[in-house]
């Protein structure tokens, strides 16, 4: 699972880390939608976590209608101000799952992270690592 954060200035992304915990991977920053990957983007493991201020508000819900219906893509939460609640329906419509309002509300957001990770537990990073669990033996198996 990867965690980015898209925004202008780095604040969510400083409230999210005080609620951090070491289990989680790092979180990644982005300044624009333009640097959000599209292969990352299609990978439905993945969190984006992206800013919606007045002047993106409405090509936040383009960019969130052209990551397509059907396909199974990374989740997207929206972090805005209680100013722009009444774009919250547009994007939920277009795909957003979560609208955080206050910065303080953080430590909801890494409750769904974490339920997050748990579906889709973070891959082993070897070849053995991997097979460990397979083995017949495991508590007499040591890793190389």
């Amino acid at each position: 699972m990867q965690v980015v954060i898209c925004e202008r200035d780095g604040r969510w992304a400083a409230a999210l880390r005080r609620h951090w915990p070491e289990t989680l991977p790092p979180i990644r920053e982005v300044r624009g939608l333009a640097l959000c990957s599209q292969e990352d983007l299609r990978r439905p493991e993945n969190v984006f976590a992206v800013e919606a201020t007045l002047s993106n508000a409405g090509d936040l819900v383009i960019w969130l209608r052209s990551l397509g219906f059907g396909c199974r893509s990374a989740r997207i939460l929206v972090l805005s101000t209680v100013a722009l609640r009444s774009w919250e329906w547009l994007w939920r419509e277009a795909g957003a799952v979560h609208v955080v309002y206050r910065r303080r509300d953080m430590a909801e957001v890494v409750r769904m992270l974490q339920r997050q990770e748990q579906e889709f537990p973070t891959p082993p990073t070897s070849p053995s690592a991997e097979l460990m669990p397979l083995l017949p033996w495991p508590e007499d198996a040591s890793p190389t």
